[in-house]
């Protein structure tokens, strides 16, 4: 019998259906990308095809341009660039649940002068006087060389105006983070003192980011084979920064709040709280972290890494904290490697996005899911998932994995002792 079950960390709705994992051809070809017909642009040796670096980590510190181990660029085809000079972006307008409320702000602030308190408020939506503002360079090509309007003229509403499509500027940044001098194709192939320099590079970046006084939101990922949406083959991972919340980020951060607030408790705690002591879905446990497979897995295979304790910003975890956690996520890709080969798989951190949510109601985690299945048209169209595999049956499947695993490292750790 299908079941749906409710994820709020992540706002979604997932119909749990084992009988669909029978169906012939669900699962898709992992394929990485082929093999480069230029020279890798992330070698040693290459670094003139990329833009000059933000961020290098060598032995010697950072910025060591002769010795890096990490290199951090910019995106050279980035999704979200850093404003220019002449443009102009409505710092005050946030992107709101709401979308009746969204699209009044939006036009609002694209158009001053252009609503009134005389606006009609229909459609339930309470309006706020605009003066127009002389400075702007933002008008509306229709008012081009006309007058003014006046008092009387009826103010026209984001529905009845063709000028309601007009874009909005976002301001920000895209970055590739190069793992590793190395042509490897993954974390697991790096040692770790390597994995936890690419995690500082992480740590390093988000905090320069969020010290920028335009950006609201950061998020890390990595994408890993083709389905996954991974290019290049050389191990890289990316982050992108923008000025403009996500209404998702916005609506959880919303629930997240309120949850705090009547149970005195961070939402994620009680979770994690619940989680240790049923111990169903629980994969990994470490001094520090926790590696589960959420109620609520959006796809097969899941995991979700949380600190036990609190924390909301994964860019002020303590030094042996992040080395805790690098050994264990390295640990989690080779439990994925060695279950679906070729493993294809995106990672991504979320973190508390700015003035969405107070520090004592978010709590930042990890997501690890491999592209084992297609999304097809209830997906798209619902916005919710079908997961064929229960989360409990995963977690006890990557248990034995993981024990498996884990043996093995052991004795080849003996191996090369001796």
């Amino acid at each position: 019998m299908s079941e749906v079950r409710y994820d709020p960390l992540t706002d979604a709705w997932v119909i749990m259906a084992p009988a669909r994992e029978s169906r012939p051809e669900e699962l898709v070809e992992a394929q990485l990308p082929g093999p480069p017909v230029l020279p890798c642009p992330f070698c040693p040796g290459n670094e003139g095809q990329t833009p000059p670096p933000t961020l290098m980590i060598s032995e010697r510190g950072t910025n060591d341009a002769d010795n890096w181990l990490v290199r951090v660029v910019p995106n050279k085809y980035a999704a979200v660039e850093a404003l220019g000079k002449g443009d102009i972006l409505p710092h005050s307008t946030p992107l709101l649940d709401d979308s009746a409320t969204h699209e009044l702000a939006l036009f609002a602030a694209m158009f001053p002068g252009e609503m009134s308190a005389s606006t009609p408020a229909d459609n339930g939506l309470s309006r706020t006087t605009h003066a127009p503002d002389e400075s702007s360079n933002i008008s509306p090509s229709r008012n081009a060389g006309s007058k003014q309007p006046t008092k009387a003229r009826r103010r026209r509403t984001p529905y009845q105006d063709p000028s309601y499509f007009t874009p909005v500027g976002l301001s920000g940044g895209h970055e590739v983070i190069i793992e590793s001098p190395l042509h490897v194709l993954s974390l697991s192939d790096l040692d770790l003192d390597q994995v936890v320099r690419v995690f500082e590079s992480y740590r390093l970046r988000l905090a320069h980011w969020f010290a920028q006084p335009d950006i609201q939101y950061a998020i890390v990922f990595k994408n890993v084979g083709a389905p996954a949406g991974a290019s290049l083959r050389h191990s890289h991972s990316q982050l992108i920064a923008t000025s403009l919340l996500p209404p998702r980020v916005r609506s959880v951060g919303q629930r997240l709040a309120e949850h705090h607030t009547a149970h005195g408790e961070c939402l994620a705690c009680g979770m994690i709280a619940s989680e240790l002591r049923l111990r169903q879905r629980v994969v990994a446990l470490t001094d520090h972290f926790v590696a589960l497979c959420p109620f609520a897995s959006r796809l097969p295979y899941s995991i979700r890494v949380l600190p036990r304790e609190h924390h909301s910003d994964f860019h002020e975890l303590a030094r042996h904290e992040l080395a805790e956690f690098a050994e264990l996520v390295q640990q989690l890709v080779r439990l994925l490697e060695a279950l679906h080969v070729p493993a294809a798989y995106n990672y991504i951190i979320q973190t508390r996005a700015r003035d969405s949510v107070s520090t004592e109601a978010f709590h930042w985690h990890f997501e690890l899911f491999p592209r084992l299945v297609k999304l097809a048209g209830f997906e798209w169209g619902s916005g919710s998932y079908i997961n064929t595999v229960l989360p409990e049956a995963a977690a006890s499947h990557l248990r034995n994995v993981l024990r498996r695993v884990r043996i093995g490292e052991r004795r080849r750790s003996r191996q090369g002792a001796s």
